[in-house]
């Protein structure tokens, strides 16, 4: 015999069982919480694999969400993406508003790639839902798209992250603009890639230094593992006018734990005259800088370029960056 419809469904009138809705449920749950949950640092390998994993974590997330509702709006398939995909997002700029309480960071390339995963995932169930053929090779095929367009930032970062560590001993010479990412920028700052200047490749690092206050680039993702060189070395060139008086700072992982305290980094100001000159820095130096201990070779974690007061607009240009 067979039995009737309403005994294959549970009690709320879905035809999940309910150990599985509830196994989806605290699955979704648990994706969620882990979205806050506060993460050891790896270095920016690590923060460019977490960044990889807000798309496939919403593309999940569509699915399960996908699957509880699979039952309502069944004779509205756009009408339940579209509501679904809206849900979705918004809770994903929750957990983006949520992550900047729970000690991580928050930002809208992440926002975005929420965004993505969700719609992602929601064609991907659509299309295994469908019984047309075509229809279901476009839905996977779009759904596919869209999940690689919302992952693209990060895959870019990756692609840099692998090219960083294959061109050790060079730290950075600007010759992408992919690059950039690895730099931040100070306030009273203007800086960009260039072709008009360069020591090495096609391209070096323009930086135009505004009036009053602190004015500078920071190399905040450099390669860590200065142990096994001697120098750090770079190329700059100065525009036309007076010399200038650029301070260089070098601090390891050990630093900012501390709480960068002024005398626990190497710290050093250059004379630069007009034109290109290159700075070498003995990493002796650097690794004798702190006054009570001495700098982790292994944990370089930040090197910054810096003028401070200027009385009138000056240009920098920067480039090839180096250990040997």
């Amino acid at each position: 015999m067979f039995e009737s419809p309403a005994k294959l469904q549970n009690s709320e009138g879905t035809g999940i069982p309910r150990l599985s809705r509830r196994t989806l449920m605290t699955a979704a749950l648990l994706l969620g919480v882990s979205l806050l949950v506060p993460l050891p640092s790896f270095g920016r390998p690590g923060w460019v694999i977490m960044d990889l994993f807000h798309v496939p974590a919403f593309v999940i997330l569509a699915l399960i969400t996908g699957t509880l509702f699979q039952d309502r709006m069944r004779a509205r398939p756009v009408l339940r993406i579209v509501a679904l995909w809206i849900g979705i997002s918004l809770a994903g700029g929750l957990f983006e508003w949520l992550q900047g309480f729970s000690g991580r960071s928050a930002n809208w390339h992440d926002a975005f790639a929420n965004c993505a995963g969700a719609a992602a995932g929601l064609l991907i169930l659509e299309a295994r839902w469908t019984g047309q053929v075509a229809a279901r090779r476009g839905l996977y095929l779009a759904g596919t798209v869209i999940a690689f367009v919302g992952a693209s930032d990060s895959l870019g970062q990756l692609s840099d992250v692998i090219r960083q560590y294959r061109s050790v001993p060079r730290l950075s010479s600007f010759e992408t603009d992919v690059e950039l990412q690895r730099w931040s920028v100070k306030q009273h700052t203007i800086a960009s890639r260039t072709c008009k200047q360069a020591t090495h490749g096609e391209s070096s690092l323009q930086i135009e230094l505004q009036p009053d206050g602190y004015s500078g680039v920071d190399l905040r993702w450099p390669w860590p593992r200065w142990a096994e060189f001697k120098e750090f070395v770079f190329d700059v060139r100065l525009d036309a006018g007076p010399r200038l008086e650029l301070t260089v700072k070098v601090f390891d992982r050990e630093h900012t734990r501390r709480g960068f305290p002024h005398d626990d980094r190497f710290h050093r100001t250059v004379i630069l005259s007009p034109g290109w000159q290159t700075v070498t820095i003995p990493l002796r130096q650097i690794r004798k800088a702190p006054s009570a201990r001495l700098m982790n070779l292994h944990e370089i974690a930040g090197v910054e370029f810096f003028v401070s007061e200027l009385g009138a607009v000056r240009t920098l240009h920067l480039d090839h960056l180096r250990l040997r």
